[in-house]
């Protein structure tokens, strides 16, 4: 087949690749020529798409132009080729005033039923900041038209509206005499989440998918806009969702000729679904992230939507995880920082497989005298995936291969997929949004129903992965284990701290009276001042860093590896109009100058996640590098010499009027962790979760030796804390705990 793509910064290099690598002809139109070096050595590039309309007319039905993107005018150009005969897929003039225009595409959302944000339109910033001012309230800007970039909209956080009005102010002074109007849209609070599918100009092609973007440049979804930094997708029990929202939009695509790519971005919370706003191309890095996930070949599923000649293609199940790997100037442009070089080598540890290769996607590289190098305008250099049954595991494969990329400066983020482990897809089916996991299975589809009148292609997924995706979704429970330890996941911390942990923990992490009198013991034990400078290290949903502000305290700081929790701090801490800090990482590793702290604090049991007791060692010599000279450690963890004895080997307990827990615990196979299992159960929805964790049990002869080891003089071990809880059920790790203070030697 031939293909001729046209856009401005060449978008969809990794699809040319793989079109290329099958053989197939393509031809790449690049209009900004600081671009002109994607895939330089790569791919055929052309200086005029005009001068190729015969060379894809020649082709018939196997000639197909692909444009890229939205600007300047490109959907009326689609339209056209489409009149004179062209095969085109990208979008259409209706697409282009879908994603430009956003005040009317909130209106169709509003006429098809759907629940939307109020929107406000205006022209100029002195119209914006009288409603502003009159109309105070927490809104999301963003400007319409595709010569704004991502970094130019903003997410409000003041409840009045302050921090809008001055980024209005301030944009308007940077734009100088550049129209531009925008959009002021109501906040709302939830997760957001987007649901996408190929349209064929009749109809959509089966399955949509599902995906979550992670937009902002660095963890923990701070700083700039980028577009994107990485992204969750999914082909899995998405047609309810879809059902329910993008396939509303198919008589309107249909009567305006639209062929391509389609997203709707959106909120959800327990009030609905809140639709926010179209992408009507092939969207970056969202079509790389779906590349692993498509059993049907690009060129393929090309043909099917521009012949409609199937209703569905072949994908496959579980999750796709994308990661941006950037480099500078990225999130700006070498037009606005000029200094910053390309051709920078792009190496790679090891030898690739084949399976390696197919979940690298080349962004803005080329060949440079036969070796990979950056190039382009962004420093958008390429997307890794990593594909896996569940959201971890393809977080995993993702990382393990982003880390043997090897390039100058490279840059990337390293928690794409850990807000959902956490909690955030929990939440999501709590909210019934998703297929019921039997609704999943190819079988019971519509869509599969429609494949095997379209020669079955449905059928022709492989036998084992059919099977595996059954079992993945109908086994909640893994049953009845001979040996709990085998189980536990090396990190399991990771994934273990989430909204289902502050319920069935919530009885103890989550009572104001507990933290209180937790608060009044270690004060009397750390006569610490309010000027004092203190660290909680694994400090959770900030707890008691928030009751050391209500007393008086103004230098407490948290961290924790959490992004949930800490999500959960920063939100309570605004709720109180507290200036919390919190900061996510590793706490063998503390991203803090030495001799920072006049105390640091390892408290509710904080302490022995780690399989090795060399690790345990690793936190405290960190602690004791930021503490001050003069500074104190003090340690709150569970009494491992009593717990080894006491431990319950069973026991279940109600959370709540709908949900109850069952644990199952030993001692590891060396004696010195308790394997613990949880399957938590809702009496409507069945088992939610069935995980394990284990924590090291340490005698307070043990600690002292820790913590000389790490620097500390000896220990002063005090009085231990005996836990209650208004459920006074099954307390656990929590039940029993030992207190100790220490200094630096």
């Amino acid at each position: 087949m031939r293909f001729l793509g046209i856009g401005d910064t060449c978008d969809l290099g990794a699809l040319y690749l793989r079109l290329i690598a099958d053989g197939h002809e393509v031809r790449i139109f690049i209009s900004e020529r600081e671009c002109h070096g994607i895939l330089a050595g790569m791919a055929e590039r052309t200086n005029d798409w005009r001068g190729e309309l015969p060379w894809i007319r020649e082709a018939g039905k196997k000639g197909i132009i692909l444009f890229e993107n939205v600007a300047k005018d490109r959907g009326t150009m689609q339209d056209a080729l489409r009149r004179d005969g062209f095969n085109v897929i990208g979008g259409s003039a209706y697409g282009d005033r879908l994603e430009n225009d956003r005040a009317y595409a909130q209106g169709i959302l509003a006429e098809l039923g759907l629940p939307v944000c109020r929107v406000w339109e205006f022209a100029d910033s002195l119209s914006g900041d009288a409603f502003l001012a009159s109309r105070p309230g927490r809104y999301v800007l963003k400007f319409n038209g595709s010569g704004f970039a991502s970094a130019d909209n903003y997410v409000g956080r003041l409840s009045d509206g302050r921090d809008v009005r001055a980024v209005i102010a301030a944009r308007f002074r940077q734009f100088e005499r550049k129209p531009a109007s925008f959009i002021l849209m109501e906040y709302v609070d939830g997760v957001e989440m987007g649901v996408g599918a190929y349209f064929n100009g009749h109809e959509f092609v089966r399955p949509a998918c599902l995906d979550w973007e992670h937009k902002r440049f660095f963890p923990g979804d701070l700083g700039e806009l980028t577009g994107e930094m990485g992204t969750v997708a999914t082909f899995d029990r998405t047609e309810r969702f879809f059902a329910a929202t993008l396939a509303r939009m198919e008589p309107q695509l249909r009567a305006n000729l639209y062929c391509g790519y389609i997203n709707l971005n959106t909120i959800v919370n327990e009030q609905g679904i809140w639709p926010l706003e179209f992408t009507c191309r092939f969207g970056y890095p969202g079509f790389a992230v779906l590349d692993p996930l498509q059993i049907t070949s690009w060129a393929e599923l090309f043909r099917i939507m521009t012949g409609r000649s199937a209703k569905v293609f072949r994908v496959r199940p579980g999750f796709s995880v994308g990661v941006v790997l950037t480099t500078r100037p990225f999130p700006f442009t070498r037009r606005q920082i000029v200094s910053e070089p390309v051709g920078l080598p792009v190496l790679f540890d090891g030898d690739l497989s084949a399976s390696d290769k197919c979940q690298l996607h080349y962004g803005e590289v080329g060949l440079e005298r036969g070796e990979l190098v950056t190039s382009g305008l962004h420093g958008w250099t390429m997307v890794v995936t990593g594909v896996g049954g569940t959201i971890a595991s393809a977080q995993d494969a993702a990382y393990r291969l982003a880390d043997r990329v090897n390039i100058p400066n490279v840059r990337f983020r390293r928690d794409i997929g850990s807000r959902l482990i956490a909690g955030g897809f929990a939440r999501i089916e709590h909210l019934n949004l998703l297929d019921e996991p039997s609704e999943a299975d190819g079988a019971t589809r519509p869509e599969a129903n429609e494949a095997n009148r379209d020669g079955g292609q449905w059928n022709a997924i492989n036998a084992s992965e059919k099977s595996n995706r059954a079992g993945l979704r109908r086994r909640a429970t893994l049953g009845p284990l001979t040996k709990l330890e085998e189980h536990v996941p090396a990190s399991w911390w990771d994934h273990q701290f989430d909204a289902l942990y502050l319920k069935t923990d919530g009885d103890v992490v989550e009572d104001d009276y507990i933290t209180r009198d937790e608060i009044d013991l270690f004060l009397r034990l750390l006569p610490l001042t309010p000027e004092a400078k203190v660290l909680d290290l694994c400090c959770g949903q900030g707890r008691h860093i928030l009751e050391f502000f209500r007393r008086g305290f103004g230098e407490v700081e948290g961290f924790d590896r959490s992004s949930f929790l800490l999500s959960e701090a920063r939100k309570r801490a605004r709720f109180e109009r507290l200036p919390a800090r919190f900061c996510e990482g590793d706490a063998r590793a503390l991203p803090y100058v030495t001799e920072t702290f006049d105390a640091v604090l390892i408290l509710g049991n904080s302490f022995g996640y780690f399989v090795s007791a060399e690790d345990d060692c690793a936190m405290l010599r960190e602690a004791h590098r930021v503490l001050r000279p003069t500074g104190r450690l003090l340690l709150d963890v569970t009494d491992g010499e009593y717990l080894k004895i006491h431990f319950a080997p069973r026991s279940w307990e109600w959370i709540d009027a709908t949900m109850f827990v069952c644990r199952e615990r030993e001692l590891s196979t060396g004696g010195d962790r308790l394997v613990s299992r949880e399957i938590i159960t809702d009496v409507e929805r069945g088992v939610l979760v069935d995980r394990f964790y284990a924590e090291r049990l340490y005698t307070s002869e043990e600690l002292h030796q820790l913590l000389t080891r790490a620097g500390f003089c000896l220990a002063d071990v005090h009085s231990e804390l005996i836990t209650g809880s208004a459920r006074n059920q099954d307390l656990g790790m929590m039940a029993r705990r030992i207190v100790l203070t220490s200094c630096k030697n």
